[in-house]
């Protein structure tokens, strides 16, 4: 049975702690990663997305957190309610470039893994930087 008294004292103390990943954010990896730091770090509570793979992998950091001994916090899990305003996709294709085209779109990225994934997720920057014909934009959703 999960044991809510020291995340609930946390609240009642104004001491509250707790990691956003939010209903957007997939990236297993990077959410066992903050999942693992957070919770050693204390955290009272972690937000994760409604994925069972991400909740999944949340899970497991916070089982290896409570082995070396951390307080297991609440899993928050956050539902997405339509489109993200802080989250776009594009589709990245460097053959759809123009010729002698630079990628400023490259450059610019934040998280730096644009040219990395087929879809990309993330920094409103590039929107900017890139042309709705190379780099076409959804909302996430």
């Amino acid at each position: 049975m999960a044991d809510f008294a020291a995340p609930l004292a946390a609240l009642t103390a104004h001491r509250w702690f707790k990691l956003i990943n939010g209903a957007s954010f997939q990236d297993v990896a990077q959410i066992y990663n903050l999942t693992l730091a957070y919770t050693l770090a204390g955290a009272d509570c972690i937000d994760v997305a409604a994925d069972p793979a991400v909740i999944h992998v949340a899970n497991d950091a916070l089982t290896v957190a409570e082995r070396l001994g951390a307080t297991r916090p609440l899993l928050m899990v956050s539902i997405n309610d339509g489109a993200d305003p802080h989250f776009r996709k594009a589709t990245f294709d460097p053959h759809r470039c123009p010729p002698g085209c630079d990628r400023p779109c490259e450059r610019i990225c934040l998280r730096r893994q644009f040219s990395l994934m087929p879809r990309y997720k993330g920094c409103c920057a590039i929107a900017v930087m890139a042309v709705a014909v190379v780099c076409p934009y959804a909302p996430w959703t």
